[in-house]
């Protein structure tokens, strides 16, 4: 079976089909897709709104909530808690076979209640989202089992950090990404048991180290020179941490150290065989991947756990379980069978559905828990009935295009610049219209008396607590936004200066360590030989080795 080439319906760019996966999608029994990769991903993402929370009222009890959804979506929207009772069921349609598959289900869509977020187990922690098991959290995003998180994202197992993303077992750390059983670092990338650092770059078992890169075991180093105690001591009494204009200067600085000596290893694969992509963890046969960890036999996916035989998928899956058998499925997980699925945890057998948890055997579904043979969440009692009436849909779909695709992306219920497409395809307001998409002009920020900008001291020692009953402006966006009382005594603790820009500006400098979307065909820095790398060919990364010349570089 050779591959096939297509022509992307939206973009008209040309894209492949591999004998492989041809040979998965015909085992999902689904048909080939007709638009690229990427415009697969921007569908779905634009119905994942994971970081814009609103406050409105429950549409239940009329208490006040917190909520991914604004007031002005046509469906009613449930605090959490009252979204998981029992004591309550979405309505029911019937499928009418004169009308667009996706047009019916919009009409049900519109009709049932949506959890106002997903976040379980949250003691203190009301502005969070997609989370589990957190305590005293704020603004924090994808993060688990954590306390004391601000303004971080995809957090596992940590306490104490201040806008940091990907980090696990991590403490004490601020603007941190990618960091791993860490102990007080500060704008560190790529490390792993480091302890009482700032400013390191893919560095290993390191203490006491400063502007570093690619450094193993080492201590009181700085600018990659080894010091003595007293000597890095001392040097270290003459930062001023505290100062903005000092960080500012420090980032500046270590970038350009970064740019000129760093060694970056093309993809940061471990323990995985035959794979194509970039940070991958224990990983077989999976190709254009990324931010996946124990996968099997996958494709053009991105940030996943515990995922066999998935293909052009994200966000989804968990950690020790196993998520088999998913097409075009996003923040979804421990599932078999699952398509073209949104929200929906566990189980199998499901598609096109959304928020629907625990369920088995369900078509077109909104909004159900703990179900089984339903489609527009009605009741079928004799599941060849089921089984003949979902053929019957999927055949009448398949005549009217409608098959084989995710939702279409007007019927997202929020707007571009709200999701995660805009991390994934950043694009200002003009281009977002063009392409057809939402923008939403009145996004949520911070109300009360502007602090003038001149007027806020460099130095975190001579910041006021009074700081915390005004609101700042973005140097960058022009956004306003507050500081809370827990994240300045983060600042005054750590000698740490104020942020002078937005968290969600801090959030998207902290993305372009991601790399999650391409591979690029380069040459090996040290030896040429030909090589696929997540960092593209310019001057930021001037040296990107392949496996053999990386380990034997740093070790």
């Amino acid at each position: 079976m050779p591959n096939i080439k297509k022509t992307c319906k939206i973009t008209g760019k040309e894209f492949e089909i591999t004998e492989r996966e041809q040979a998965l999608y015909d085992k999902l029994q689904v048909p080939y897709p007709e638009i690229c990769h990427e415009e697969r991903l921007r569908r779905k993402v634009l119905f994942r709104n994971v970081r814009t929370l609103y406050k409105r009222k429950c549409s239940r009890s009329g208490k006040d909530i917190i909520s991914m959804y604004h007031d002005k979506v046509p469906f009613p929207v449930y605090h959490r808690d009252e979204w998981w009772k029992d004591d309550w069921m979405p309505p029911e349609q019937e499928f009418d076979f004169n009308r667009p598959f996706f047009e019916q289900l919009k009409e049900l869509r519109d009709q049932c209640p949506r959890a106002s977020v997903f976040n379980k187990k949250a003691y203190g922690s009301d502005y969070c989202n997609v989370s589990d098991g957190l305590k005293d959290c704020y603004l924090s995003f994808v993060a688990f089992e954590s306390r004391n998180l601000i303004y971080s994202h995809r957090i596992f197992g940590s306490n104490d950090l201040v806008d940091c993303y990907y980090c696990t077992n991590a403490q004490q750390c601020y603007e941190c990404v990618y960091c791993f059983d860490t102990f007080k670092l500060i704008h560190c990338v790529e490390c792993r048991n480091c302890t009482d650092s700032a400013f390191l770059y893919d560095c290993i078992g390191c203490k006491n180290c400063f502007m570093c890169t690619n450094l193993r075991q080492k201590q009181y180093y700085i600018f990659n020179k080894q010091h003595t105690k007293e000597e890095y001591e001392a040097k270290m009494k003459e930062v001023n941490f505290g100062s903005y204009m000092t960080i500012q200067f420090l980032a500046k600085k270590f970038e350009d150290f970064r740019e000129a000596n760093a060694i970056y290893r093309s993809n940061k694969n471990d323990q995985c065989e035959q794979v194509e992509g970039h940070r991958l963890f224990n990983c077989k046969n999976c190709v254009d991947c990324f931010e996946v960890e124990e996968g099997r036999d996958d494709f053009n996916c991105i940030e996943a756990n515990g995922i066999k035989d998935c293909i052009d998928s994200v966000s989804f899956g968990k950690i020790h379980t196993m998520s088999e058998l998913g097409y075009e499925v996003q923040e979804s997980c421990d599932f078999y069978n699952f398509k073209f699925c949104n929200f929906c945890y566990s189980k199998s057998n499901l598609e096109y559905c959304e928020e629907c948890h625990n369920c088995e055997n369900c078509f077109g579904c909104i909004g159900i828990k703990n179900e089984s043979f339903r489609i527009f969440n009605k009741k079928f009692y004799k599941e060849e009935e089921y089984h003949a009436m979902k053929a019957k849909i999927i055949e009448y779909m398949k005549q009217t295009g409608e098959y084989g695709s995710f939702f279409p992306p007007e019927h997202s219920p929020f707007a571009y610049n709200e999701t995660e497409a805009l991390e994934y395809f950043p694009a200002e307001k003009e281009e977002v219209e063009r392409m057809g998409f939402r923008w939403k002009d009145d996004m949520p920020s911070a109300e009360g008396m502007l602090v003038d900008s001149m007027e806020i001291p460099d130095n975190i020692k001579d910041i006021q607590m009074d700081i915390c009953q005004k609101v700042m402006q973005c140097e960058i966006t022009g956004k306003k936004f507050a500081i809370t009382e827990q994240e300045l005594l983060f600042y005054k603790n750590n000698n740490l200066p104020l942020p002078r820009r937005c968290p969600n500006q801090r959030h998207s400098e902290r993305l372009k360590e991601r790399h999650v979307l391409h591979l690029y065909d380069r040459q090996c820095t040290k030896c040429g030989i030909d090589i696929k790398s997540a960092y593209p060919v310019n001057d930021t990364y001037k040296r990107v080795y392949c496996d053999k010349c990386y380990f034997e570089s740093v070790y």
